[in-house]
């Protein structure tokens, strides 16, 4: 039977997107859930859960893959709404990040591979407590082999 997908295995995709976050050494903090606070200074890596579907493309008859994506955003406060000298360092932090999962696109093996032609990256403004925050929003498709089993079941 195939079709093992759980918390280990969730769990090694949540480390493998942390630590290649960490590993650029560009980011004042990396987490692993929704910011409740606007960042106090520097660059910050917000990873959470997007959307998880099955992906026919690489599906069989025994087992379906699945696509698990992401949203790693990329935060920092900016001094004004308009272009300031924030832009360019939230563009270039989330274009790094962009080339590690380029990279790797195994995360160490925890995933089939990060769907790259399906990666994207877009701005937006994000207000914290009256503070503006520029924030880069990562959209990340990993595929997943074998996600689930299909059996028929009898009765």
């Amino acid at each position: 039977m195939t079709g093992n997908f759980g918390p280990d295995e969730i769990s090694a995709i949540y480390a493998g997107l942390e630590s290649h976050a960490k590993s650029l050494s560009i980011f004042q903090h990396v987490n692993t859930e929704e910011p409740q606070a606007s960042p106090a200074g520097g660059i910050y890596c917000s990873i959470v859960f997007g959307e998880l579907t099955p992906y026919a493309a690489a599906s069989g008859l025994n087992s379906t893959t699945g696509r698990l994506s992401f949203h790693v955003v990329i935060w920092s406060q900016a001094a004004k709404r308009k272009y300031d000298p924030t832009d360019p360092k939230v563009i270039a932090a989330a274009a790094a990040l962009m080339g590690a999962y380029s990279g790797d696109f195994t995360l160490n093996g925890a995933v089939k591979n990060v769907d790259l032609m399906q990666m994207t990256a877009s701005g937006g403004w994000v207000e914290f407590g009256g503070s503006q925050c520029r924030a880069i929003d990562i959209t990340l498709p990993l595929v997943v082999n074998d996600m689930f089993a299909q059996e028929a079941v009898s009765d």
